[in-house]
């Protein structure tokens, strides 16, 4: 499968996982580019998640550069960054401030929506 299909198939996943569970979601146009640096915004009860998606095998890479425009805009915005990872059929997550230490601490999908 392409990098850019099985990427938005992975968007389109987790938009419909997170719709579910009650969130407002949208998929960003052109996500990734100067404009908007993540793929996906979701809301529920005043908690604004962004996330950047990532259908890899191996642990998912981002550019330094990327990461610091996605917190700068999470600052400005008040939101909540992260990286979901879809690997083997599962999805996982992690808080981008966590990501960018290098943490191995990841979260069933499941496990995070709970919190809100």
């Amino acid at each position: 499968m392409k990098t850019y299909i099985k990427g938005s198939s992975a968007e389109r996943e987790l938009m419909l996982l997170l719709k579910d569970k009650g969130f407002s979601i949208a998929r960003i146009a052109g996500s990734g580019g100067r404009r908007t640096p993540f793929d996906i915004i979701a809301i529920k009860r005043g908690n604004i998640l962004v996330f950047e998606v990532k259908a890899w095998k191996t642990k998912p890479v981002i550019d330094k550069k990327k990461i610091e425009h996605m917190i700068r805009w999470c600052n400005n915005a008040g939101a909540i960054g992260i990286v979901a990872w879809r690997k083997d059929n599962k999805w996982f997550v992690m808080k981008i401030n966590e990501f960018i230490n290098k943490s191995d601490r990841w979260l069933s999908l499941k496990e995070f929506i709970e919190l809100f």
